[in-house]
This record gives structure tokens, C-alpha cells and sequence, in this order.
């Protein structure tokens, strides 16, 4: 065929390159169901008790600042 024409119909088979499906290995054993945790867990772990500690404590020296400054005046 010319490069304007269209190639004819024909009733030979396709060749294609796929290759054949592979077979699943046969498995007796299930699937580990999944667990649902209830916390989300993002990988932080910090504990926050020291963390609120130490605001307190700078909490009180302001205030003990502000007392002191307030009583000198």
C-alpha cells in the first residue's frame, strides 16, 4: 500500500510481544489482618510534662519580677 492507502483487512492472527501471564504462587496461609491503632502515630514522642514545667517556672520568676519591681515603687 501506498502511504495514502489503507491496508486491507486480513484474517491472520495478531503476533504481539506480551508475555504470558505468570501464575500466582498458591498460598494456604491468610493475610495478617490489619490493625487499627487508636492514637495516630506520628513518631513523636517528646514527653511534654518537663516542657510544661519549665513554662511555669519562668511563669512564676516574671511574675515574681513584676511583684518585686511594683513593690520597690
Amino acid at each position: 500500500p501506498g502511504p495514502t492507502e489503507q491496508p486491507q483487512p486480513s484474517n491472520e492472527p495478531v503476533v504481539t510481544d506480551k508475555p504470558e501471564a505468570s501464575q500466582k504462587p498458591e498460598t494456604s496461609q491468610k493475610p495478617e489482618a490489619t490493625q487499627k491503632p487508636g492514637d495516630v502515630q506520628t513518631g513523636d514522642s517528646t514527653n511534654l510534662i518537663p516542657l510544661f514545667g519549665v513554662l511555669g517556672m519562668c511563669a512564676l520568676a516574671l511574675t515574681g519580677m513584676v511583684v518585686a519591681r511594683k513593690r520597690k515603687h
